[in-house]
Order: C-alpha cells, then sequence, then structure tokens
C-alpha cells in the first residue's frame, strides 16, 4: 500500500499522521479481507478554510466538514496488477478537534474514527439509508475496537 501524505495546516504536525492513516488502512483492509498490494491513497491534512471550499466545490455545502473523501478506482471490479488509485481523504484539524472536544472524546481516537470512516467510503460503504448506515458503523466499531478505540457512537456520560 502506497500512501500519500499531505500536510496543509502546521497545527496537523504533532501528530503522526503517516503512522496513523498507516495504522488504520492496514485495519481496513485486513478486518475486510482486502489485499492491499498496489493501493494508493492520498490523505490532505488541511483546515476548515480548505475543506470549506472543496465541500462547497464537489458537495455544493458552503460549510466545514471534518472528513470527505473522494472515491477513485474500485477495489472490486479490478483484476489486473496496476496500481489502484482508490482515492483521496482530505480531514480538517479545526473541525475534528472541535468535534473531539464536544464529544469529549481523545483528539486521536475522533481522528483514528474519522479515516476509518472515510477508508470505508472509498471502499464503497455509504450511510444513505438506515441499512446502509449500520452495516458501515458496525463495521467501523469493529475495526476501532481492533485498534482498541471506544466505540465512537455511544455517548460518554
Amino acid at each position: 500500500m502506497n500512501l500519500e501524505i499531505s500536510i496543509e495546516n502546521d497545527q496537523w504536525n504533532k501528530y503522526d499522521l503517516s503512522a496513523i492513516a498507516e495504522t488504520c488502512a492496514s485495519s481496513v483492509f485486513s478486518h475486510l479481507h482486502l489485499n492491499n498490494e498496489n493501493v494508493e491513497i492520498c490523505f490532505l491534512f488541511t483546515d476548515d478554510e480548505t475543506i470549506q471550499d472543496l465541500n462547497f466545490r464537489y458537495r455544493n455545502k458552503n460549510v466545514p466538514t471534518n472528513v470527505l473523501s473522494f472515491p477513485a478506482d474500485s477495489i472490486k471490479q479490478r483484476a489486473d496488477t496496476r496500481p489502484i488509485i482508490l482515492g483521496s481523504v482530505a480531514i480538517s484539524f479545526e473541525t475534528t478537534s472541535r468535534e473531539s472536544c464536544e464529544q469529549n472524546k481523545p483528539f486521536e481516537h475522533h481522528l483514528y474514527h474519522l479515516i476509518v470512516h472515510s477508508l470505508l467510503h472509498l471502499l464503497e460503504y455509504d450511510h444513505i439509508d438506515d441499512e446502509s448506515a449500520e452495516i458501515m458503523e458496525t463495521l467501523e466499531i469493529e475495526i476501532l475496537r481492533g485498534l482498541n478505540i471506544p466505540d465512537p457512537y455511544k455517548q460518554k456520560e
């Protein structure tokens, strides 16, 4: 697996983003029993201004968000040995930080969750209806449990 990491906001520099992204990607692929050879994924660790621009350009929503996923190649439809450009992920520091505080979660736990969530989107999972949301959330919970991260959907008291 080849992960390209781009950092546009210095606030991200205190985290080993390459290691975190690699850990999440390996866990997702392992949990789903998928071969990650020849897979390429790009990560952009950015800020609210940039993610708001991306959200407006690609989703017509003029607000910042925590994470955006941009799928490219489908891993399910490839049988040759050419690289699979799975897609790109953009994550905003400010929104991720704000949400982790609001949800009373460690920043790193929320970051791991967002990366796992976005990778599942690249692998064609979605939460567009109740049934698909339940499938995706169950996978997220199981994958994160394997990383010793509590259920992100369970409310802290």
